[in-house]
């Protein structure tokens, strides 16, 4: 599971206020579960999303933490996803977070009803 590429993607609303950060294999997908599930999903603009991709779910992880300390979110996560001491020693460590090409196997674009 961890050795797949993995999008960190950026939510923002119409005024381009970041408003989550999250980290998925299929971001659509994800988008699709958020928009059925999450109070905040209407206040979304898709045509503002960011979506950058990392060799796996490491290199994700640490960038999504970078991204939720440094943007601060409006709608943020109690825990990231490996830990923070985790994330924070591959930070250190200079884990590579160098983006990649998408990967070709991504579904359709979620459409937002």
């Amino acid at each position: 599971m961890g050795n797949r590429p993995t999008a960190v993607y950026r939510l923002f609303d119409a005024e381009e206020t970041l408003l989550y950060v999250g980290m998925s294999v299929s971001p659509e997908r994800r988008f699709e579960e958020h928009s059925k599930k999450k109070p905040w999903w209407p206040e979304v603009d898709l045509s503002k999303t960011a979506i950058a991709w990392y060799k796996d779910r490491f290199a994700a992880a640490v960038v999504e933490q970078q991204d939720e300390r440094s943007g601060i979110p409006r709608y943020g996560k109690d825990q990231p996803a490996f830990g923070r001491p985790f994330l924070e020693q591959l930070a250190a460590e200079g884990y590579d977070t160098t983006p990649i090409a998408p990967p070709t196997a991504e579904p359709a674009a979620f459409q937002q009803q």
